[in-house]
C-alpha cells in the first residue's frame, strides 16, 4: 500500500512549519553570520533585542561555522569601507592578463562624483564648441548682409549688433555658471570625503571592538569539532558524494558547479579540507540533531544548488531532498532552510517578534545587493569570445574564467523546466532514429532567445540530429541550426561550467505538442 505520509517531510505545510518553529534548533551558517557586518547598528541591535532574546538556548552553530566565521569576520567587517570609497571612485573589475581582453571594466554602479565631474567637463567642452559654431554662423551672416550694393542687405543694422552682444553674454553666462557649479561640486566632494572618513573610523572601531561578535558570543552555543581522523573519514566520503553530486558541498569541488551563481572566483577558491567544509558542518548538524533530538532550521545565505532550490526572487524554496532524507534517516528529525531575510519575516509571523518593517526591507535589499555584486563581475559572451584569437589565447581565457568570477550568459526563463539526463528519441538527416540520454533538456513555456527549448548532449553522440522527441513530455522539436560546441570544455546547460566532458548545444523549435 502506498504511504502518502512518506512524502510529507519533503514539503512544508503551514501546520508543519508552525510545529517546527515551536521546538526546533536554529542553526546559522557563516554566510548568514557574516552578513551582519553589512547591517547598520540599529538593524543588528534590533534583531538581537527582538529575536535572539526570545531564542536563548535554541541558537546554535557547528564548530565548522565558528571556524569560517572567525576566519573571515575581520575582512568582512571592513568591506563596507569600499562601498563608501566607490561613491567617488569607479570600481574596477579586473579582466585578467589576456592580451586580447581589456584589462579592466568599470562597475556602472559606482564612481558617482567622478562621473559628475566628467559630465561638467563634457558640458563645458560641448557648450564652448557649440557657442563657437553659433558665433561662426553669426559672423558669416553679418558678412553676407554687409554690402549695401548687393542683396541681401538691411539699412538698419543696429539689431544685428544687439544680437551679437546677446551671443557674447550667453558665452560669459554659461562660463560663469559652470565655474560656480564646479566650485559647489568641489565643496560637496570635500564634504562627502569628510563623511566617508568618519564612516571609515566608525567601521574600523566596529572591526576592532566587534559588537557583532559580542552578540553572537552571547546568544549562540557552539558545537564540538572533529578529530583529524574523523575529518579524513569525511573527506573519503566526500570524494564519493561529490563524484555523484550528492549534497551538500559538491559545488565547492573545482569543476563541479552547475549553476551560474555557484562558480567561485580566484579569491574564493577552496583547497584542502576547506573543499569539504559544507559536508563537515552538515555532519556536525546531523550529530547535534541526533544528540538533542530536535528538528533543525538552517539559516543560510549562500544559497547554492547543493543545499537547496531557490525561487525567482533568489530565495530558498526548499532544501534538497537528499538532505531532508539523510537527516531523517540518521536522526529521526526534520530539517528546513531559510535565508536570513526569510527567517526575520517568519519570526514576526511565528514568534510574534517586533522588528521594524524598514529593517526587514533593508536586509532584503542588502541580500539583493550582494547578489548584484556577483553579477557586476560577470562578463558577456560577446565581450569574451569576440576577443578570442588563436588556441593560445583561448587557453589563456579558460584560465581567466577559472581564476576570476566571470560568467557566460545565462539562458534562463523564470518558468523554464529543466530535465537532467532525459531520454529522448532523435532522428537524423536520413530518417534513422535512436534513443539517447541528454545532459540537459531545458524547455521554455514560450519562445525565448528564438528557441522553444535547448538540448545539451555529450560530444560522443553523433551531432546529425534533425528532430528531437520526448516521450515523457509528448513533445517534438526541430533543430533550429547546426549544433554548437561549447566554446570552453564543459557542459553548456544554459550557463558556463567547466565540467568534463565537453558538450554540444542545440537550439530547438516546437513542431508538435
Amino acid at each position: 500500500m502506498i504511504n502518502k505520509k512518506s512524502i510529507e517531510i519533503y514539503n512544508l505545510s503551514d501546520d508543519r512549519e508552525k510545529r517546527l518553529w515551536q521546538d526546533c534548533i536554529f542553526v546559522f551558517d557563516s554566510s548568514a553570520l557574516l552578513e551582519f557586518y553589512s547591517y547598520s547598528d540599529n538593524e543588528w541591535r534590533s534583531i538581537s533585542e527582538n529575536i535572539f532574546t526570545k531564542l536563548i538556548g535554541r541558537l546554535w552553530i557547528p564548530q565548522q561555522v565558528e571556524y569560517e566565521y572567525l576566519k573571515n569576520k575581520e575582512k568582512t567587517s571592513r568591506k563596507p569601507i569600499k562601498a563608501y570609497k566607490f561613491l567617488i571612485e569607479c570600481e574596477k573589475i579586473n579582466n585578467g592578463n589576456n592580451k586580447n581582453l581589456e584589462q579592466t571594466k568599470s562597475n556602472n554602479d559606482s564612481g558617482y562624483i567622478n562621473k559628475i565631474s566628467q559630465g561638467v567637463e563634457e558640458i563645458n567642452n560641448l557648450s564652448t564648441k557649440e557657442i563657437n559654431k553659433i558665433s561662426g554662423q553669426f559672423k558669416s551672416l553679418k558678412e553676407k548682409i554687409a554690402k549695401e550694393d548687393k542683396h541681401p542687405y538691411f539699412e538698419d543694422k543696429t539689431f544685428i549688433e544687439d544680437f551679437e552682444s546677446v551671443i557674447k553674454d550667453l558665452k560669459e553666462s554659461l562660463h560663469n555658471h559652470l565655474n560656480i557649479f564646479k566650485d559647489e561640486l568641489a565643496e560637496f566632494e570635500e564634504r562627502i570625503k569628510k563623511e566617508i572618513a568618519n564612516k571609515e573610523i566608525k567601521i574600523e572601531e566596529i572591526a576592532q571592538n566587534d559588537p557583532v561578535f559580542e552578540i553572537f558570543n552571547k546568544y549562540f552555543e557552539v558545537g564540538e569539532g572533529y578529530s583529524f581522523d574523523k575529518l579524513m573519514e569525511i573527506v573519503k566520503e566526500g570524494e564519493l558524494r561529490y563524484r555523484s553530486k550528492i549534497p551538500p558541498g559538491y559545488a565547492d569541488k573545482p569543476g563541479n558547479a552547475d549553476k551560474e551563481d555557484d562558480k567561485k572566483g580566484k579569491e574564493d577558491d577552496k583547497k584542502g579540507l576547506s573543499i569539504y567544509g559544507d559536508l563537515i558542518l552538515w555532519k556536525q548538524i546531523i550529530d547535534h540533531a541526533k544528540t538533542v533530538k530536535k528538528p533543525i532550521i538552517l539559516i543560510i545565505n549562500d544559497i547554492k544548488e547543493d543545499w537547496c532550490y531557490k525561487n525567482e526572487q533568489k530565495r530558498i524554496e526548499k532544501p534538497r531532498e537528499d538532505l531532508i532524507r539523510e537527516m531523517y534517516d540518521f536522526t529521526g528529525m526534520e530539517i528546513w532552510m531559510y535565508t536570513f531575510s526569510q527567517f526575520l519575516y517568519k519570526s514576526g509571523e511565528l514568534l510574534k517578534t517586533k522588528v521594524d518593517n524598514k529593517v526587514l526591507e533593508n536586509i532584503q535589499e542588502i541580500e539583493q545587493e550582494l547578489l548584484k555584486e556577483k553579477e557586476n563581475k560577470s562578463i558577456t559572451t560577446a565581450e569574451m569570445l569576440g576577443k578570442i584569437g588563436n588556441n593560445e589565447d583561448r587557453n589563456d581565457l579558460i584560465k581567466i574564467l577559472r581564476a576570476e568570477d566571470y560568467q557566460m550568459p545565462s539562458y534562463h526563463h523564470p518558468q523554464e523546466e529543466d530535465y537532467w539526463r532525459e531520454e529522448v528519441e532523435v532522428e537524423n538527416s536520413i530518417g534513422l532514429r535512436q534513443t539517447i540520454r541528454t545532459n540537459l533538456l531545458r524547455v521554455y513555456p514560450e519562445t525565448f532567445n528564438s528557441c522553444d527549448a535547448y538540448m545539451d548532449i555529450p560530444m560522443s553522440i553523433n551531432p546529425d540530429i534533425q528532430k528531437v522527441t520526448s516521450p515523457r513530455l509528448n513533445k517534438t522539436w526541430g533543430v533550429i541550426a547546426k549544433p554548437t560546441p561549447s566554446p570552453i570544455d564543459g557542459y553548456f546547460r544554459g550557463d558556463f561550467t567547466y565540467n568534463n566532458p565537453p558538450a554540444r548545444v542545440f537550439g530547438l523549435y516546437l513542431i508538435q505538442e
